[in-house]
């Protein structure tokens, strides 16, 4: 684990306007050596190893959701397991789940993915030991085939596919899935389609949400065929469009509902995003429906009548009425204005980041709020009212690069967005790098009556490397835990008191992914107390990877031990009433465990080991 020191962060500012009373508390990276299949050595791409969400329980213990590649695959020096197969100069994608405590201490690690590409861009938890997510799983496997299928563990996966194009069972690409919070271990998983063709196996899944009864609610747009257990059929004529549902699950994985939608269409999944107001009982479906890389839209219609523009923000009642809908309007007939997250607040406010493009005298604009007239690519912040009607929207009114917001997160009387920032002025508040430069990850901190900007924590790396905040979400004490993706360095300057980040075997060409502590309070101190499973002061667990014996001690008195596998199966126990143990592994086969140490005071701790 990276140093924890407290820091001071290096802020430009052209007038100091507040007290830092934030630092950068640790940090730490992870990911593999090769590119993701559509990142090119300079830019980003959606597929790009990096962090896409963030939550965090009750206890206080945070949960990443990242992508990662092939080759040398670790997560702070930890070697991570991966399924994908290289292609070529690339590799393919599978999606990793991360736990750590709130001082980064890991708890655990999981892998989902098979031999090609694995998406999955949001969490959603219970707060009943359930951590949920939705996944586009593509099974390639075949007899001969190069390819593993998808896995939701090390020992559970879809079953291979067959070489021919029937209707099969292991070419499902729709998943929900369950896992333990305490150690990772997967609980269940569902493939919400039929069997199906190779031809029609692809599907549309949104993020997850988790209500307050722990009930679960996706949205899908599924193509021909019977699915959700035999509960609908989508007609033969959907071969190049959706019929979309939305499906509530118990946390057992059973059907409690399924609506079907006047909603047909295509949509991509890194581009739109679905919640629910339980204080409205409403939905909403929002984001934008530019083809990535090009300036054509895809098709959607609602209740019969077309979307025509770039970004749409949909409110439906419960059962699917349409309630209202917004779309962005560009005079000059362009559709580079994007909407890349969203959050609503206690009061039923929506807050929207993004980014829209202005050319010469070119008008932008969103229901009743016009864009600031700035040109070229131009990051936003808008607060909604619960009718549609946007309350105050704010962008910097200088910016030289062309830059992206692409995650929000609600603390008391702020929003911070998760950004990057080159040469940016917002309000009184000035980033300036200097010549040579491109962007470094930024959190901006926003009033969330006002919409003014006062507060700019930036990480900064070298000269000539694009790098970002992906995530960003607020722990128990008011802090915030954020991640990202970076190319070459991170926590260049000695000021920040973190130990620079490095790339996985420091290898420049492509992204890996970081985590960050911005906090006010020490771990565990701030307004809301969290309880912290790991109470076991300065664990030690070595060697970690393992062959033959694990050792383990801390500062406490232990009381005894368990060796679980990533199923949740206890392999190995035993009783210490000691600080210190050992356990022979010896007869365990090659993978990864967890380790739980439970302490004389009746705590447990978690330490996932791996056995080579």
């Amino acid at each position: 684990m990276k140093n924890t020191l407290h820091a001071i962060l290096l802020f430009l500012f052209i007038t100091p306007v507040f007290s830092q009373d934030y630092s950068w508390q640790w940090a730490t990276r992870g990911g593999g050596t090769k590119s993701s299949p559509a990142e090119s050595v300079s830019g980003y791409d959606f597929t790009s190893e990096q962090i896409n969400d963030i939550v965090v329980d009750n206890d206080n213990n945070y949960y990443f959701l990242a992508y990662m590649t092939q080759q040398n695959t670790e997560y702070d020096g930890l070697p991570i397991p991966v399924y994908n197969a290289p292609q070529g100069n690339t590799g393919g994608i599978d999606i990793v789940l991360i736990s750590t405590t709130c001082d980064g201490t890991l708890r655990w690690t999981q892998t989902i993915g098979g031999g090609y590409n694995d998406f999955s861009y949001k969490l959603g938890l219970d707060n009943n030991g359930g951590l949920y997510l939705s996944a586009y799983v593509m099974n390639l496997s075949a007899p001969g085939q190069m390819y593993l299928p998808p896995h939701f563990s090390p020992n559970v996966a879809l079953p291979e596919g067959e070489n021919n194009l029937d209707p099969q069972e292991g070419r499902k690409t729709a998943a929900v899935v369950k896992y333990n919070t305490q150690d990772g271990a997967l609980v269940w998983y569902k493939m919400l389609q039929g069997a199906v063709s190779p031809t029609y196996m692809s599907s549309i899944i949104s993020n997850i949400i988790v209500d307050t009864d722990g009930n679960l609610r996706v949205l899908v747009g599924l193509y021909r065929g019977t699915h959700l257990d035999g509960q609908v059929t989508v007609p033969d004529s959907f071969t190049n469009t959706t019929q979309f549902y939305i499906v509530k699950l118990s946390p057992e994985g059973e059907y409690l509902d399924v609506t079907e939608l006047p909603m047909q269409g295509v949509l991509e999944m890194s581009q739109f995003c679905f919640n629910y107001d339980e204080n409205l009982n409403r939905y909403y479906i929002a984001g934008f429906r530019t083809y990535p890389g090009y300036n054509t839209l895809m098709p959607t219609t609602y209740g019969g009548v077309d979307f025509t523009k770039s970004v749409f923000i949909l409110a439906l009642e419960e059962d699917g009425t349409e309630i209202w809908r917004v779309e962005e309007v560009n005079s000059a007939g362009l559709n580079a204005t994007q909407l890349q997250a969203f959050v609503i607040d206690d009061d039923s406010n929506l807050y929207l980041v993004g980014k829209y493009f202005r050319v010469f005298d070119t008008v932008v604009s969103l229901g009743n709020y016009t864009f600031p007239s700035t040109l070229g690519n131009v990051v936003y912040v808008l607060k909604m009212a619960p009718d549609g009607t946007v309350i105050w929207g704010t962008s910097p009114q200088t910016e030289t690069s062309s830059n992206f917001i692409y995650d929000i997160a609600i603390n008391g009387d702020e929003i911070a967005v998760a950004t990057e920032m080159f040469q940016q002025t917002w309000d009184d508040i000035t980033i300036n790098r200097g010549q040579n430069y491109l962007t470094d990850p930024v959190i901006l901190r926003i009033n969330k009556e006002t919409g003014n900007a006062f507060a700019i924590h930036d990480v900064k790396g070298p000269f000539g490397f694009k790098d970002s905040f992906t995530a960003i979400a607020t722990d128990k004490d008011g802090n915030y835990i954020t991640g990202g993706y970076f190319r070459s360095q991170l926590f260049t300057d000695a000021e920040d008191g973190i130990e620079t980040l490095e790339k996985v075997n420091n290898i420049t060409s492509f992204t890996d992914f970081f985590i960050a502590k911005l906090a006010k309070v020490p771990c565990g101190t701030g307004t809301t107390t969290g309880l912290n499973e790991n109470s076991l002061q300065q664990l030690k667990v070595y060697p970690n990877p393992a062959h033959n014996t694990i050792e383990f001690e801390s500062t406490k008195e232990i009381a005894s031990y368990t060796l679980t596998n990533m199923l949740g199966q206890t392999l190995l126990k035993g009783s210490l009433n000691s600080n210190k143990g050992s356990i022979n592994i010896q007869a365990l086969p090659v993978g990864n465990y967890v380790l739980a140490l439970k302490a004389t005071t009746g705590k447990v701790t978690t330490q996932q080991v791996i056995k080579m």
